[in-house]
This record gives structure tokens, sequence and C-alpha cells, in this order.
């Protein structure tokens, strides 16, 4: 997630953007990079050193497909909230946006009421967003996730062909580098080590709790896995080590 611009931090801009335009959502588009570092296997980079090519527009997975913006939701203290307007808030909206109805039962009433389109701001004032560097995949990565998340995907699975969209993109960016200074220093001072590098030699989907790597209902699409419910407070189990949690 990163700001429209390096001279503020991500958190003080989405409180001058809610204050300021008074709206109860942010859809931040997305900027697709490519797998480029993976090629390679930079390990003594950060991601956002490694990640420095996308596609040029906003939103877009390659020239033909796009990829799905998040959302931020103001859940309190809106000029004009009412117990209905977080009710809709809290039940009625989802990573992509509001209005996914089906979530609660009175989502529809809500609607009809006007909920969305006072959170959304109709006719209010608009800004600029800040932005999420949505960074591709290693072939490796992509082919774990294709057997190890049943529910994953579209009606297209994760096939190669998938895989082969997210490769675009040729737009320089390095906009994120400037962070890597900031993010190397908090990594020493967590972990007590100068040269940070991801450790192991396997890759885990978080959360896992006992399972093995091949087993594809090793964990649920919402953090259950081996018959435990993951708090949001809880470290991830793999991989063991002081330092890779300490940094975590």
């Amino acid at each position: 997630l990163m700001p429209s611009n390096n001279n503020q931090l991500v958190i003080d801009e989405l409180k001058i953007w809610f204050n300021l335009t008074t709206r109860g959502v942010m859809m931040i588009p997305k900027l697709q990079f490519p797998p480029t570092p993976h090629i390679l296997e930079p390990i003594n980079l950060l991601t956002i050193e490694a990640y420095q090519t996308r596609m040029k527009a906003e939103g877009k997975m390659n020239y033909y497909t796009s990829v799905s913006p998040k959302v931020a939701l103001r859940l309190l203290h809106g000029n004009d909230y009412t117990k209905a307007t977080e009710e809709f808030l809290t039940y009625c909206c989802d990573f992509h946006g509001c209005g996914n109805y089906h979530f609660h039962r009175n989502c529809v009433n809500l609607f009809k009421a006007g909920e969305k389109w006072k959170i959304e701001g109709k006719h209010k004032g608009w800004r600029d967003t800040l932005h999420i560097h949505h960074y591709a995949r290693s072939l490796e990565k992509y082919i774990l996730k294709q057997n190890t998340w049943d529910t994953a995907g579209s009606a297209r699975g994760y096939d190669i062909y998938n895989f082969i969209d997210r490769v675009l993109g040729f737009e320089f960016d390095d906009s994120a580098v400037s962070w890597g200074c900031q993010l190397r220093d908090l990594l020493r001072v967590r972990t007590g080590r100068d040269h940070y590098v991801r450790p192991g030699d396997m890759w885990y989907r978080n959360v896992e709790f006992g399972r093995t790597v091949s087993d594809p209902m090793k964990r649920g699409r919402y953090g259950a896995g081996y018959g435990k419910q993951v708090g949001w407070g809880d470290m991830n189990p793999y991989p063991p080590g002081e330092v890779y949690q300490g940094a975590h």
C-alpha cells in the first residue's frame, strides 16, 4: 500500500482523504508488477527494492484484463452516519466494494434505504487516492497456490495461461525504493541482524498449523487450519525461528 506521494505516510493520507471528502469508502486501485525479479531471485533485496517495472495504467493485469481494486472503509464517525450506516459497512462490504447482499439478510433493505449512496459519497468532493503495488508471484509460488488452495481463482483456475496473463508491464517505477532504508532499519532493530535475508528453503502459505505443503486442504480461505482458528494477533508458525518471528 503506497501513498500518492512519498512525502506523507499512508495512514495520514487515509485520514486526510476521509476527512476532506467526507466519504465512507475509498476504492484503492492497483498497479500490476510482473514477476520479473523471480528470474534471478534476488533474496538480498526487499520486495519493494526488487520490483521496479509495472503496467502503465492503473487496474490493468495486462492489456486485456483488469485487476480489481481494494476497499478502505471509514467504519465510524462519518458526518451523516447512523446505526444503519455502520451495519451496512460492517456486513455488506467485502475486499472489493460494498453491496454483496448475500452476506447479511438485511443488506437489501439497507441498500434500498440509501446507505450505499451515503458511504460512497454521491455528489461529494473527490481527491486522488493512494494505491496498491500488486506484486506478481513467482511461477513456483503460483503453482504452490494452485496445488494448495482449492477455493482460489475463477472458473479458469490457476493454469499456466493465467500465470502468463500476469507477466506483462514495462513502465519503470522505483517509487517504493525510497522506503527501503526505513524498512531495513526496522528489520535490523527487530531481528538484531544488520543484513536481513528471508530464511528457509521452502515457502509456506500463511497460516498452516501442521499440514504438509502437498495437502490441498491444509487451510481454509479465512485462516482456519488443522482444526484451529487463527486470531488476529497470532504469529505465523512457519518457518520457525526467532529471527523470522521477530521480523513479522
